[in-house]
């Protein structure tokens, strides 16, 4: 009689690793990874842990799910690809405006934005300490919101960026690297 194979779980998985959200409050998450011989766990940073992950991921480790879900500044988050590619320009022609209006509004609206991002990133207060109060979830939730917004504005930055220069130069500048 031929008997179906069965694997006994254990729970430690050498080469291993995994990051989890952080149930205390204390840290933004749990990491723990296992050897043939031990099991660590410990709390870390949300950026400790994304150091963490690329390092074990370089040491051959696998990791286990749930999988960590990268901060939106980080280089391998996956962003669902929403800004427009490549925008439509104006032509200047005797019917329409003209092109010294159109280029000194679009350097007004650059200008209004990059004053609008300095101000989000360096003149707005946002930390964890002001959600807490409201539960575990308060903070994840405004991060997500805030990195939305930044977003938001990058693409209103784009926009502004490339018709000023198409206005200067006749052509749309190379895109960003960031």
């Amino acid at each position: 009689m031929n008997k179906t194979p069965t694997v006994k779980l254990t729970g430690v998985f050498p080469k291993t690793f995994r990051v989890t959200k952080c149930e205390t409050g204390r840290a933004d998450c749990n990491f723990e990874y296992a050897t043939k011989k031990k099991k660590v766990f410990f709390e870390v940073c949300l950026h400790g842990a994304v150091e963490l992950h690329e390092h074990f991921t370089e040491l051959g480790y696998t990791e286990l799910a749930p999988k960590l879900e990268f901060p939106t500044w980080h280089p391998n988050y996956k962003k669902v690809k929403t800004m427009i590619e490549k925008y439509t320009m104006p032509c200047i022609h005797m019917n329409g405006s003209d092109e010294n209006s159109l280029r000194r509004q679009y350097n007004d609206l650059f200008c209004a934005v990059s004053d609008a991002q300095v101000k989000l990133l360096y003149d707005t207060d946002f930390h964890q300490r002001d959600y807490y109060p409201l539960g575990d979830e308060a903070w994840d939730k405004a991060f997500k919101e805030r990195e939305e917004v930044k977003e938001a504005i990058n693409t209103v930055y784009q926009y502004a960026k490339q018709h000023m220069h198409f206005l200067d130069y006749g052509k749309e500048p190379l895109p960003d690297e960031d």
